[in-house]
């Protein structure tokens, strides 16, 4: 799995403004992650795909829940994509 052939879901990047922050801790979750996914020679590469594409869905859930929560009310307009 290559990071440049990653995504980040429509679900969050049509709604939130992805910020450097969030590339950042992203980079770092998917490198921590994949050596952690490379050290089971037990799983088959369609498994740890799999297991992969659970994970990043979860990471991208957690950030939104993030953003939504503990954004303190003077920037929630902030967070969110202008549509007009």
């Amino acid at each position: 799995m290559d990071f440049n052939n990653y995504e980040i879901p429509k679900s969050y990047s049509c709604k939130y403004k992805v910020t450097s922050r969030d590339i950042r801790q992203f980079k770092k979750f998917w490198s921590d992650e994949l050596v952690k996914l490379n050290k089971m020679n037990d799983l088959s590469s369609n498994t740890i795909k799999l297991i992969h594409k659970s994970m990043m869905d979860c990471f991208w859930e957690a950030k939104k829940l993030s953003k939504e929560t503990y954004t303190p009310s003077k920037y929630k307009n902030n967070i969110y994509i202008n549509k007009g």
